[in-house]
């Protein structure tokens, strides 16, 4: 219920959250709940509202897992290209 919404604070906080929770499972094999956590990762980095990009792009620098990673380089090239400094910097 928290994925979708367009308040920046929850916003925020579901990134704290996904920063903090294990990724990976007993056997180092990535979560399948992370899939569904990297779509709404790429859906971020393509909303209109800079803040949310650049929050998601300064969340992406903290993790460790290049399974999330790869399939969003793509989006996050684009992104450092962005008009506005917030998103690139």
């Amino acid at each position: 219920f928290v994925v979708p919404s367009d308040d920046h604070k929850l916003k925020k906080l579901l990134l704290i959250y996904w920063e903090v929770i294990d990724k990976t499972g007993p056997d180092g094999k990535l979560l399948p709940e992370m899939i569904l956590v990297c779509n709404n990762l790429r859906n971020d980095l393509s909303h209109p509202n800079e803040f949310i990009r650049g929050c998601t792009l300064r969340f992406l620098c903290k993790l460790k897992e290049a399974e999330i990673l790869e399939p969003l380089i793509p989006t996050i090239k684009n992104n450092l290209e962005h008009r506005h400094a917030f998103v690139r910097r």
